[in-house]
């Protein structure tokens, strides 16, 4: 079989959720509202299908007119690459074998697990964060960040303290990387690797901002391709969050920020105390709050969540929590902006 034959023979469903994207079952083929060449539609329109055609995976956009395309068209449109390139991506950088054409659409769906098997599984990740951290550099994460506005020798001293590594941007080193520090085994046992794929979903995602030993927050370095794609995704248990030591004259205040990127952004734009970044506006846990007060009593809270209504939201509930705790807190939302990236980038100080 040729490189090309086999790029085409790989199972495209199982490629495109490994790319992010999500899919709609429609009997023995599925719908997306993605198109690599005209872009995201409507949720659920379904307008392009993905089929087989003489048992090869091929897909079809009815909103363009793109007609029927292998995987290798698929792969190249999206991330812009010539086909050649887009055969060593599906089955040489990234050494996906060939999925077995047998597989069946109820194997898409993740089962939902049970309590006892969600504790398994964050123990498994938490051994997957303990063999894969160690030694990791930081580079991709200078070279994105820098482009977002953080000072390279910012991320450098975040990277010292331990709050940001990366991987390699090119997937296929990623995956080996990870195939190799961790085994298989622990990461589809953690929920890294899911049922039915190759492609670990963190593989696509190099920048990593750990939350403590037992988290992690897994952020893209491009922009997103479509609106259902996530821009960082989290995996583990958040027992402590991701968190940022400010100077010692201002110890007893602490910025409550969303995301690790605007944690340093508010570092970076003059922000003297420390910082927890929360993997999303829900994350915050009031079990933080008596946590807090026993290493820095008397603190008081800023709360500086995102400029939208889930950021809205969630910061009403973190203030009615510290009240309910006794502690002092305030809403420092980026006046004008969305977040505090978006602030940083158009030269706000604090």
């Amino acid at each position: 079989m040729t490189p090309f034959d086999a790029a085409k023979a790989i199972h495209l469903p199982e490629l495109v959720r490994g790319m992010g994207h999500k899919l709609t079952p429609q009997g023995a083929s599925y719908g997306s509202s993605f198109c690599p060449k005209c872009g995201q539609g409507k949720e659920n329109s379904n307008k392009v299908s993905l089929f087989t055609s003489n048992g090869i995976w091929r897909w079809k956009c009815f909103s363009c007119g793109s007609p029927a395309s292998s995987s290798i068209d698929w792969v190249a449109a999206t991330l812009e690459i010539t086909a050649k390139e887009a055969v060593a991506f599906i089955n040489g950088k990234s050494s996906a074998p060939v999925p077995s054409m047998k597989w069946t659409p109820g194997e898409i769906p993740t089962p939902e697990l049970s309590a006892s098997e969600k504790d398994k599984q964050y123990e498994a990740f938490a051994e997957v964060m303990a063999k894969v951290i160690p030694g990791l550099g930081c580079e991709e994460a200078v070279n994105y960040l820098d482009k977002r506005g953080i000072d390279k020798k910012l991320t450098r001293e975040a990277h010292r303290r331990g709050l940001v590594y990366s991987i390699p941007e090119d997937v296929g080193r990623a995956k080996g990387l990870l195939m190799a520090r961790a085994g298989e085994a622990l990461l589809r046992k953690s929920g890294c690797l899911k049922p039915n794929s190759e492609w670990p979903g963190i593989a696509f995602r190099p920048i990593i901002f750990p939350q403590w030993k037992t988290g992690g927050e897994f952020r893209l370095t491009r922009n997103p391709r479509s609106s259902s794609e996530p821009k960082s995704i989290r995996m583990g248990r958040l027992h402590t969050p991701w968190f940022w030591t400010g100077r010692p004259e201002v110890r007893s205040i602490i910025l409550v920020a969303e995301g690790a990127l605007d944690g340093l952004s508010v570092v970076q734009m003059g922000w003297k105390g420390h910082v927890i970044a929360l993997p999303g506006a829900s994350a915050w846990n009031d079990d933080w709050f008596p946590r807090i007060s026993v290493k820095y009593p008397g603190f008081e809270l800023f709360v500086a969540l995102d400029n939208d209504p889930a950021g809205t939201s969630n910061t009403r509930k973190i203030l009615e929590g510290a009240d309910k705790h006794g502690i002092k807190a305030r809403r420092f939302s980026p006046e004008g902006f969305k977040d505090w990236n978006d602030a940083l980038r158009a030269g706000v100080m604090i």
